[in-house]
């Protein structure tokens, strides 16, 4: 009979983070099950955006969290991370410049390198950008972006070498439970005992909990961005709000883009190849949004899917009614910047 102290079910960036934070509290006896392979789902896909400010405070918090660990190097050297800084902007469409000044001033206050820029001062120094319709901008100098599949391979040798037990190929069917308290978890391989569960499988989260009502508030979302080659590229990565647009480097002088995709509720277990009609509205609106259009090639790109919940900022709490499971899902596409956040938020509930 194999018992455990505690069962992390997901190998992409937070279960890894997760086991990581647990094993380093004092945790010892530690599984890590991916039912496919390490960064299998959303994290292998991941653009790997790293910033800081985002429009909602707690997500900021996470990402600011996540962002001091990363430049630490806590747990992982930006080597590998195979992280590149190139700057980020937030352009803000609307009125409320007032709460993103807050934002900033108290982001700052916190050691994060924000800054807000005017219309003015945003076209002076990115005119690769149309500012018109713009009423303000954050930037940050030290963002940018890493490789989740890399860094997470990276995680988990450490975490072998540190004793904690991976299984890849071993999926979870089921969290065994006696009056209200988990025991363990029935796999394709064993059953497992144990008093703690994580649940950290991204879009798969809600299927092992499919009797509770917690499970309603992750739902799964397409995905899909463009690898191009722009005559005119910008040369930060950006989020525009007004249009949804985002956009960093890519490799080889080439730039990723993207748009949000309006597909809910989706067949995770089927890939497709991508979405042409969703390609072409990302370039009209890298088009409205870029000063020089010019020559455009494209190269393709990734349709993917990630684990979305209401709010967009994630669940990171035990499972109601089931005492010993924690769910940390739901991350709404920012699971990269602040994984290491949610690693140590997991280990505030349990300790």
């Amino acid at each position: 009979m194999k018992t455990m102290d505690v069962v992390v079910i997901g190998g992409g960036i937070i279960g890894a983070f997760v086991a990581c934070k647990l094993n380093k509290s004092g945790f010892k006896r530690i599984a890590l099950l991916e039912k496919l392979e390490i960064g299998n789902g959303a994290t292998g896909q991941s653009g790997g955006i790293v910033r800081v400010y985002h429009s909602d405070p707690l997500l900021s918090n996470l990402a600011l969290e996540g962002f001091k660990e990363y430049q630490a190097e806590c747990d992982l050297s930006e080597q590998e991370c195979a992280f590149t800084r190139t700057g980020f902007l937030y352009m803000e469409s609307t009125d409320e410049l007032s709460h993103l000044q807050r934002e900033c001033s108290r982001l700052s206050a916190n050691g994060a390198a924000v800054e807000v820029l005017s219309i003015q001062e945003g076209t002076r120094r990115f005119p690769e950008f149309k500012w018109s319709d713009l009423k303000a901008a954050v930037y940050e100098p030290d963002a940018g972006y890493m490789d989740p599949l890399l860094a997470t391979k990276a995680l988990t040798r450490k975490l072998a070498d540190r004793g904690v037990e991976l299984y890849e190929g071993i999926e979870v069917y089921e969290i065994l439970q006696e009056h209200g308290q988990t025991i363990g978890v029935r796999t394709s391989a064993e059953t497992i005992y144990c008093p703690h569960v994580i649940i950290c499988a991204g879009a798969w989260s809600s299927t092992l909990l499919t009797d509770h009502i917690i499970s309603e508030k992750i739902r799964s979302k397409s995905i899909q961005f463009q690898v191009v080659k722009l005559q005119h590229a910008p040369r930060t990565g950006f989020i525009d709000s007004a249009m949804d647009l985002y956009s960093r480097p890519y490799r080889n002088g080439l730039t990723l883009v993207g748009l949000p995709v309006d597909e809910w509720d989706i067949d995770i277990e089927n890939r497709k190849s991508i979405d042409l009609d969703q390609e072409r509205r990302v370039l009209l609106a890298a088009q409205q949004r870029l000063s020089h259009w010019g020559e455009v090639s494209t190269y393709g790109g990734r349709k993917s899917f990630d684990a979305y919940s209401l709010g967009g900022c994630g669940i990171v709490e035990e499972v109601p009614g089931l005492r010993g499971t924690i769910i940390a899902s739901g991350f709404s596409g920012s699971g990269v910047k602040i994984a290491p956040a949610v690693g140590n938020r997991v280990v505030q509930l349990l300790t």
